[in-house]
């Protein structure tokens, strides 16, 4: 991370599309310790410093953890960038490189990618997301009148 990662921190409320909660955290109320959202898993092959293929996790469908968190037992957590299901193994791919070993005894987080699709979907949570998806974005907000529009200062959404 640079030098500038500390001034893209929030502080305060942030009015976007996405979800401003932590995927677990008391805003969000999802209990991601059962295990629907938890696995458990023990790295089979090191494919370089930042993937591996792990088992014990054959049951979990693709991108399940994408955007997810690895907890290692020997300490250290790891951010997940995407997750892939092949056949009786899980390739991982994590976003800081750290030394992966042969063997090594992991916790695996479900992720969440902070829109109300995923969170209805995936989580049924949608009455705690904390985003605002129907806020036009850039392309509405800078757009000119076109042709034909009244020009009445009512909304353009009617």
């Amino acid at each position: 991370r640079g030098l500038q990662a500390a001034f893209n921190v929030p502080v305060g409320r942030v009015f976007s599309r996405f979800c401003d909660a932590d995927l677990g955290d008391a805003r969000c109320g999802v209990d991601v310790e059962t295990p629907e959202f938890r696995g458990e898993g023990i790295v089979s092959e090191v494919l370089g410093s930042h993937a591996f293929k792990a088992t014990g996790l054959g049951d979990y469908a693709d991108q399940w953890f994408s955007s997810g968190r690895i907890v290692w037992d020997a300490g250290g957590q790891s951010e997940i960038a995407t997750h892939r299901v092949e056949g009786e193994h899980a390739t991982f791919e994590v976003l800081d490189a750290l030394p992966v070993e042969l063997g090594a005894c992991f916790v695996v987080y479900a992720g969440c990618d902070k829109r109300i699709a995923t969170c209805g979907g995936k989580f049924g949570n949608v009455a705690n997301f904390r985003g605002f998806p129907h806020m036009p974005g850039n392309d509405a907000i800078q757009s000119g009148p076109r042709a034909g529009d009244r020009l009445d200062g009512g909304s353009r959404l009617a």
